[in-house]
């Protein structure tokens, strides 16, 4: 079984199966293996000693044989050999052994002999210069049964064979070969001669530069093929040149042979440029193009009298770039063209032996005026000689050298695509068989109508208007139209076709309905493909085509939003620029103490949703002026994007900052050490984010909002345009991304409602918590408006839904951004020192009637501290006695830069530490020396500032 390039397919099998079933149907009609009658055992060689007579006598088989199958395959790469061992090692008739010889790309598994079921499986590859032989140890049993017990696989070099393979047969062939050596090492005569050296072309087994590019042997070669037949190409498989070059001077008939070892015939064949360049497009797709032997690098061809370029880069199914003829008249490569024929030289193996260039030169050369490939009687070598010879008595050496025949072009990214079939021949081409080519039509402009034609009508109103257009074919051939254009407001002659003979006229009959058309002139083209010109079947030629204008009457436009529109972007604007201002303000005042202690990470997100959610106001505005339907249906799409995403960042931000307050307050009666981390909020937020997110992925992939225009019920020609045209999924998603935010929103609510009363000393819960009602206010009241308001009616739902988006970012925004620029500028306009305690440790708010109660003794005794002098020294058993851990000492000093007291509790990681009961309390003297300076007040009268 030879592979020929092509993987080991079910054919092959099969094929393999039939020689299978067909040898053991031979064995039982010679009684092979019967008991009865056991089979006498004979080993069967076919001597070969080189006469005619014997070779004659050798091929014919002794009668009443039994034979043992052994199949031998060459070339079969991994998943071929796997597939081959698989089917026929399960085979009722299954061969004895396998032997792979061309291994070089086989599965390791099977270097060794083995035994798979009862066949044996070796692969291996056949070197040069090594001696390779499989023994098989056979045993008969008393039935009569032949059996191969073993498998030894042999190899060495063939200059140091073992002389316990060395029988008969071997030194016999060996003695042969010898006698042909000596032979021609006695008729080795000289040639022709260099000045300069044949560069090595082989030296195996890692050389092998032909397999790579261009090589001089293979260029000598098919000089000198192209030389003797007068060819316009010549070609050579690189995988026959070869060999170790010579020296400059005298050249010897071994030197040809040892470049070409093989006696093939000079052989020649007339092909056209297509087949040439299908030729030359098999090459370079499956060829190596490495510097090795390796499975179909011999599919590389070196030539003589083209130029070929490449692209090893581009895929293997299209590498060829160009294919140019060398010009002999005017010195210079030209483009190889399609139709044109070019004689072509090669060796005989490319033309009868070499799958698959013996059918590109033999039976696919199936155009009109090529020539399929013949041998002629001449040796290659003989011709290589005979041309160098020449050469030497015009006084010319052979330029052995490199002369840019094959060029690898890895800048040139389109390769040649000349494949064409009768299905890809275009309107205006026609398919010739022989040719194998799409050839031009010809020109049928003469074919053509009389004049265009302009109509009136009245939009809305369903009036046919009729109108004739009449074809002349003014050609000296006769035509076939057939309509192949018409508008869809146009109707008439649709499916008829016409045949017209030279200088024939016929009118074709149309009506034309300005009902579905919009106000204005509607033009269009009513097109006739030419089919049939006359003995050019198929052939589209020119269409034929007139125009057809509509003047359509005006009727009511589209009811959309106009003039308001300006108010929209206007309104998104200042939303825009107020959230882009806050925010660089913060980000320049993000090292003072206020900032600071406001957690301004979650304020950017807070910031950047109103941001987004406001500029939903955008495709609102926008979707009704986009004139493609495409765009209207993505701005369409971009609105609950824009409003869900925006509104969730917002809400989710304020919900991450109160659910943080409320952590740190609400913990429980005695404190345990706990930290609160910004990137704990805001792992509150990203879930929320996360998940609409997803549901507005889902929403856009699924069933996306649609752009539709309506009618008004009772006024057809009234409509509106509207977001709303989805299916059962789009309800879902929509209905799932407004749970989510409601679901968002009221836990925001309830966290702002759980904040109401910790005061605004210790925290911004409280502006938080009026920015988030308010919103829940504003969504309350105006949403049911919003359902209120008619579809027909959009300039005042568009206005009403650009009011909510306003009124909702600017709300949050400025409920949250005025406390802190008002705390930040009551702490610039702070000049005077103030008594401040700093208090680490928390009454029991059972025994106060809850935190930091306004009833308490703690609020009561800071009360007092107030109204001491700002110089005063106060004694720490007085907080004590109150459940205070620690005290002040006399502070009397300006104010620093350190954040303490609500700053600290603000910061980044807020940390609630509880007191281990039985703690000794710290003294008076420990407690002064451990007073803090706090720079925190929040007016400009003396304040006590409470650290949780």
């Amino acid at each position: 079984m030879i592979d020929q390039g092509q993987p080991l397919a079910f054919p092959q099998i099969e094929a393999a199966r039939g020689l299978l079933t067909y040898i053991a149907r031979l064995n039982r009609r010679m009684g092979c293996g019967r008991p009865q009658e056991p089979t006498p055992f004979e080993v069967y060689t076919y001597p070969y000693q080189g006469t005619t007579e014997q070779n004659q006598a050798s091929s014919q088989l002794p009668p009443n044989n039994c034979w043992i199958p052994i199949i031998i395959v060459n070339g079969a790469d991994n998943n071929a050999m796997r597939n081959l061992v698989t089917n026929l090692t399960m085979y009722e008739h299954a061969p004895t052994a396998i032997i792979d010889i061309q291994a070089h790309d086989t599965d390791p598994f099977y270097e060794q002999p083995m035994l798979i079921e009862n066949t044996w499986v070796v692969s291996y590859f056949i070197e040069p210069r090594t001696f390779f032989l499989q023994r098989f140890d056979l045993n008969v049993t008393e039935s009569g049964q032949v059996a191969v017990t073993n498998l030894d696989l042999i190899q060495d070099d063939m200059t140091t064979v073992a002389d316990y393979v060395k029988d008969e047969q071997f030194l016999a062939d060996f003695e042969f070969t010898r006698t042909l050596v000596h032979e021609a090492l006695r008729n080795d005569p000289v040639l022709a001669a260099m000045d300069n050296a044949m560069p090595l072309a082989t030296k195996p087994p890692d050389e092998y530069h032909c397999f790579a590019g261009e090589c001089p042997i293979g260029n000598l070669f098919t000089d000198a093929a192209r030389w003797k037949v007068q060819a316009d190409v010549a070609i050579i498989n690189a995988g026959g040149v070869r060999g170790p070059g010579w020296d400059a001077g005298e050249i010897h008939v071994s030197d040809m042979w040892a470049a070409l070892p093989f006696a093939n015939m000079l052989c020649e064949a007339t092909v056209s440029g297509l087949s040439l360049v299908r030729l030359f497009n098999y090459s370079t797709s499956m060829a190596a193009y490495e510097n090795r032997y390796v499975q179909d690098a011999d599919r590389f061809m070196q030539v003589s009298g083209v130029r070929v370029t490449y692209n090893t880069k581009l895929p293997s199914s299209g590498r060829l770039i160009a294919v140019d003829i060398w010009d002999d008249e005017k010195q210079e490569y030209a483009p190889v063209e399609r139709l044109k024929l070019y004689k072509l030289a090669t060796s005989s193996w490319e033309c009868s032996g070499f799958y698959p260039f013996n059918e590109l030169l033999g039976a696919n050369l199936t155009m009109e005026g090529e020539i399929p490939a013949s041998t002629t009687e001449e040796l290659m070598q003989d011709v290589v000689g005979q041309y160098l010879a020449q050469l030497n008595t015009d006084g010319i050496s052979y330029n052995a050298s490199i002369q840019g025949r094959l060029v690898n072009n890895t800048d040139a990214l389109e390769p040649m695509d000349w494949d064409q079939t009768e299905s890809s021949c275009s309107s205006r081409t026609y398919w010739v068989q022989k040719l194998l080519t799409c050839m031009e039509c010809p020109s049928t402009e003469r074919v053509d109508f009389s004049q265009d034609i302009t109509l009136t009508g009245e939009s809305n109103v369903d009036q046919a208007v009729p109108f004739e257009a009449t074809l002349l074919n003014g050609e000296n051939f006769t035509v076939k139209v057939i309509p192949k254009s018409v508008p869809s407001w146009v109707t008439g002659d649709k499916e008829s076709s016409v045949t017209l003979r030279p200088s024939e006229t016929h009118s074709f009959k149309f009506q034309a309905n300005a009902v579905r058309l919009d106000a204005g002139t509607a033009q269009a083209t009513v097109s006739f493909a030419i089919q049939d010109g006359g003995s050019f079947p198929g052939c589209g030629g020119n269409d034929v085509d007139f125009q057809v204008s509509m003047r359509v009457a005006p009727t009511p436009e589209l009811n959309k939003p106009e003039n308001i529109v300006i108010a929209g972007f206007v309104l998104m604007g200042i939303v825009c620029i107020t959230a882009i201002s806050f925010s660089l303000w913060l980000f320049l005042h993000s090292d003072s103490r206020t900032v600071k202690a406001r957690q301004p990470e979650l304020y950017f997100v807070f910031f950047t949703g109103c941001l987004v959610l406001s500029l939903s106001i955008l495709p609102l505005s926008i979707a009704d002026d986009l004139d493609s339907w495409d765009g209207r249906n993505k701005a369409c799409m971009a609105i609950p994007w824009l409003l869900f995403t925006g509104f969730n960042m917002t809400i989710s931000s304020l919900y991450a900052k109160l659910w943080r307050i409320n952590k740190i307050f609400f913990v429980g009666v005695r404190y345990r050490r706990i930290a609160v981390t910004v990137k704990d909020a805001l792992v509150v937020f990203g879930s929320i984010f996360v998940v609409n997110l997803c549901i507005l992925l889902v929403w856009t992939i699924v069933d996306p909002l649609q752009w539709e225009i309506r009618n008004v019920p009772g006024e057809p020609w009234n409509r509106y345009g509207s977001c709303s045209d989805f299916g059962p999924a789009g309800r879902a998603m929509f209905g799932l991304a407004f749970a989510l935010t409601a679901i968002n929103l009221c836990l925001a609510a309830f966290q702002a409602f759980k904040a109401r009363k910790i005061s605004d000393d210790y925290s911004e819960s409280r502006q938080l918590a009026f920015a988030v009602l308010t919103t829940f206010q504003i969504i309350i009241v105006s949403v049911p408006i919003l359902f209120l308001i008619s579809e027909d009616n959009p300039d005042a739902k568009y206005l009403l839904q650009v009011l909510i988006i306003f009124a909702v970012c600017m709300s949050l925004m400025l409920a949250v951004f005025i406390p802190i620029l008002r705390q930040y500028w009551d702490g610039l306009n702070q000049h005077r020192p103030s008594t401040r305690v700093s208090v680490s440790g928390i009454l029991n708010p059972r025994a106060h009637g809850g935190m930091f109660s306004s009833d308490g003794d703690l609020r009561s005794d800071l009360t007092s501290l107030k109204d001491r002098p700002r110089s005063s020294t106060f004694s720490a058993s007085n907080l004590r006695n109150s459940g205070i851990v620690t005290a002040n000492q006399n502070c009397d000093h300006p104010m620093n830069d350190k954040a303490s007291g609500v700053e600290a509790m603000k910061s980044k990681d807020t940390i609630l530490e509880e007191q281990t009961p039985g703690h000794e309390q710290p003294s008076d003297d420990h407690l002064s020396r451990s007073c803090h300076s706090i720079a925190s007040p929040t007016d400009t009268e003396d304040s006590a500032n409470v650290s949780a």
